[in-house]
C-alpha cells in the first residue's frame, strides 16, 4: 500500500493503526517461536532459529523447522492484518520476504542498547520482499528448499509459484510466491479431476492456463519498492 497516502489521511492515527498492528504480530511470534528484532517506521522485522533467543520455546515448537515457523508466522500476520483498514474503508496490503541464512547478532548501543542482526543475510531478505508486489509472500530459493526439504505435516498444502527476479545487487535471482490457498484448491480440484478421467493433456491445458493467468495478473501489477527482514522476515506495511 501507499504508506505515505496513509500518513496524509489518517495523520496521527496512524501510529495507532501500527501500534495495533504490530501488538497482534507480536504475539504470532511467540506463538510460533519466533524472535521479534526491530520495528523501523512502517518495517517489521523478526527471525526465528536463533539459538540464543529460544531456550524459553516449548520443543513441540522446536521441533517443526525454524523456516517453516517463520513462514506460519507470515500467513497469520498477512491474514490479521486484513481486519484492519484506513480512510474511507482502504484495505491495508502488506509484503513480506523470507531468507535463510547465517547473520551475526548482538547488543549494540550503550543508551537504548538494541539486539541487532547484521550480515547479507538481512540485505538479501530486505532484497526479497522489495521486489515483491503488495500481498505477497516471498521466498528465497534457500528458504524454499529449508522447507521442502524438512517434510512434516502441512507442506503438502503449501504452494508456491517460482520466477527467475532482478534484485538491486543481486542480479537474476530467483524467488517464490506463496500462492492463495483459493487458488490451490481450484487447481488441485482440477488437477485431480484431469487424473481421474485419464485426461492427460487436460492437465497440460491446466498447467498452461494457470501460467498465463500467474503472467498476465504479475504484468498487470508494478512492483513498489520498500524494505523487508531475515532469516526470516521483514514486513512493509
Amino acid at each position: 500500500m501507499d504508506f505515505d497516502k496513509m500518513i496524509k489521511i489518517e495523520g496521527k492515527r496512524v501510529v495507532q493503526i501500527l501500534d495495533n498492528i504490530f501488538r497482534g504480530w507480536d504475539q504470532y511470534a511467540a506463538s510460533h517461536g519466533c524472535q521479534k528484532i526491530e520495528t523501523v517506521g512502517k518495517t517489521y522485522m523478526a527471525c526465528a532459529g536463533l539459538a540464543s533467543c529460544e531456550a524459553n520455546v516449548p520443543n513441540n515448537i522446536l521441533a517443526i523447522n525454524s523456516t517453516r515457523r517463520i513462514l506460519n508466522m507470515a500467513i497469520d500476520m498477512e491474514d490479521f492484518v486484513k481486519r484492519f483498514t484506513y480512510g474511507d474503508g482502504l484495505n491495508i496490503k502488506i509484503r513480506i520476504g523470507i531468507h535463510s541464512g547465517k547473520v551475526i547478532a548482538g547488543v549494540i548501543g550503550y543508551h537504548k542498547p538494541q539486539f541487532s542482526l547484521i550480515g547479507d543475510t538481512v540485505n538479501t531478505t530486505s532484497r526479497v520482499c522489495t521486489a515483491g508486489n503488495n500481498g505477497q509472500i516471498r521466498l528465497s530459493d534457500e528458504a524454499h528448499q529449508r522447507i521442502t526439504n524438512a517434510g512434516g505435516t502441512g507442506n503438502q498444502d503449501l504452494y508456491f509459484i517460482p520466477k527467475l527476479q532482478e534484485m538491486k545487487g543481486k542480479g537474476e535471482v530467483k524467488v517464490h510466491i506463496l500462492t492463495k490457498k483459493a487458488t490451490n484448491n481450484a487447481f488441485r480440484s482440477r488437477i485431480g479431476s484431469a487424473i481421474k478421467k485419464g485426461k492427460e493433456k487436460g492437465i497440460v491445458d491446466i498447467f498452461s492456463k494457470l501460467s498465463k493467468k500467474n503472467k498476465s495478473s504479475e504484468a498487470a501489477s508494478e512492483d513498489k519498492p520498500k524494505n523487508s527482514t531475515v532469516e526470516d522476515i521483514k514486513q512493509l506495511v
